[in-house]
């Protein structure tokens, strides 16, 4: 668990750059590189449902672009800053036990200062179940809420991020996931 949340921090902070950089170069400071360009990501039918090899579809907002972050197994933004990107990894049982106590005390712990915990729902998406947190995190003036589901699929955790810069696009960060399925 203490690897995944390692990753975790480091998609969290990178995705965070991307809400500070949103009107930069998304080749640039922020590490981030484009797939495609912003009109459609590829393998993703006029519906916009992206179905992955990884296990899970997803109804991907028009416009939204398939990008590469280091550490995420898959990513997917806007180019203002919002985003979703995956990562896996084997489950144990840390994120067995784990409450809203876990994440509000020990999960945020490693992810500095800026952090500051907003709420905590335990969760089901297709079978499987899991925990959706979200945060905010500040860099530059710059608040990003951050929306994480981590979810127990088989053996493994399968951990969804989502920026909402400054917390404008509730709405879509709730469509992604109303509309996310384990296909396993």
């Amino acid at each position: 668990m203490k690897r995944i949340l390692g990753l975790m921090v480091v998609a969290v902070l990178g995705l965070s750059l991307v809400a500070c950089n949103k009107g930069e170069d998304s080749k640039g400071s922020s590490g981030i590189n484009s797939d495609s360009s912003l009109a459609q990501v590829e393998n993703i039918p006029v519906d916009g449902v992206y179905k992955s090899d990884n296990g899970y579809t997803v109804k991907l907002p028009n416009g939204w672009s398939k990008v590469t972050i280091a550490n995420a197994i898959e990513a997917f933004t806007d180019g203002e800053g919002n985003s979703l990107s995956f990562i896996s990894g084997p489950t144990d049982d840390v994120f067995k036990t784990a409450d809203e106590e876990y994440f509000k005390k020990d999960h945020f712990a490693g992810m500095g200062d800026s952090v500051e915990f907003i709420n905590y729902k335990e969760l089901e998406i297709s079978g499987n179940k899991g925990h959706k947190v979200v945060f905010t995190t500040k860099k530059d003036d710059a608040l990003t809420y951050i929306t994480q589901i981590l979810l127990g699929v088989d053996e493994a955790i399968y951990i969804f991020t989502l920026t909402d810069v400054e917390g404008k696009n509730q709405e879509t960060i709730d469509g992604l996931i109303s509309s996310l399925q384990i296909n396993r």
